[in-house]
């Protein structure tokens, strides 16, 4: 009987334990697109963009409900067509993470990498950037950045691609 009870009783906290996991368990939210536009703004002339964008976000919550961190898979991969009819293929492969107590976003992987098939690599943003988020109104800070990148909001860091793109 004591057995028994034993039994009854770890039965009743793995099921107590797993309906709390359960109910803290991260809350997924996935999209994909799939794009066909004209792009005028990157380069000043106009770019066939063709590809997809898949989004995966967890948001994580704390016992009380309230949300604690998110953590976001992107991943796209677009094919850009000059007027010369000059291609690029532009792959995006990166994680986010918020910390919604600490207030700080790290980005970690591809940004951004723009490959010619006569060329080769034209941009390559990629690498670990941790900023400082949720603060008053402006950019957010940068409290570390770390990689091999060319950051995509920097003045000219595209001109190759467009260079490229104009034959």
């Amino acid at each position: 009987m004591r057995r028994l009870s034993v039994l009854a009783a770890s039965l009743l906290v793995a099921l107590t334990a797993a309906t709390s996991a359960a109910a803290n368990a991260p809350a997924v939210q996935a999209f994909r697109m799939d794009f066909d536009y004209v792009d005028t703004w990157t380069c000043g002339f106009p770019i066939a963009v063709d590809g997809w964008l898949e989004v995966t976000t967890r948001t994580f919550v704390d016992a009380d409900g309230a949300p604690i961190r998110s953590a976001t898979r992107n991943t796209a991969v677009f094919t850009w067509v000059g007027p010369t009819g000059f291609v690029v293929s532009n792959h995006q492969g990166w994680n986010s993470s918020v910390d919604l107590i600490a207030g700080t976003q790290t980005i970690t992987g591809v940004l951004t990498r723009v490959v010619g098939p006569s060329v080769g690599l034209l941009l390559n943003d990629v690498g670990r950037l941790v900023l400082q988020v949720g603060g008053p109104p402006g950019p957010p800070v940068v409290l570390f950045d770390k990689g091999g990148q060319d950051s995509i909001f920097e003045p000219g860091v595209w001109d190759p691609v467009c260079a490229y793109l104009a034959g």
